[in-house]
């Protein structure tokens, strides 16, 4: 997995997010982590509404399905919808090991998940994992 993913973390748990986003920028495995602790600011930060200036182009997502004011499938329903964002991996971040479960019934577009508390070595392989399956992550440098 290369330094240069630009992430977005869909999480509305300030001790997830504070996890999470130091150990991939400490790591090094990401360029820029892009916070949103709900959907209403994720489907901005992806449309380029107020307050970000232009479309944000995450190379993959990390997705909490419980957000407080909206649900993680309408922002996942978002990022498969719009054609510059269609291809975009996203992993699931589920409080259940029935995941799985959720993931067959509903039948998700992801490309993974990830239990919480997050194992920092497990999510790296299943972004690794993504690599391996011919997913590519670009280099883009997109200010806000």
């Amino acid at each position: 997995m290369a330094g240069d993913i630009e992430l977005l973390l869909v999480q509305d748990d300030p001790a997830d997010v504070l996890l999470m986003s130091a150990d991939f920028l400490t790591n090094r495995l990401t360029r820029s982590v892009q916070i949103a602790s709900n959907a209403a600011i994720a489907l901005a930060y992806l449309a380029g509404s107020t307050p970000f200036a232009r479309p944000g182009r995450p190379d993959l997502v990390l997705l909490d399905l419980n957000l407080p004011g909206g649900d993680g499938r309408v922002v996942l329903r978002h990022i498969r919808a719009d054609p510059a964002t269609a291809a975009v991996p996203v992993v699931l971040l589920v409080d259940s090991p029935a995941a799985e479960e959720i993931l067959r019934a509903e039948s998700l577009q992801v490309q993974g998940y990830a239990v919480k508390p997050i194992d920092f070595d497990r999510l790296v392989a299943i972004v690794g994992s993504l690599s391996e399956l011919g997913f590519w992550f670009p280099s883009r440098h997109r200010a806000l």
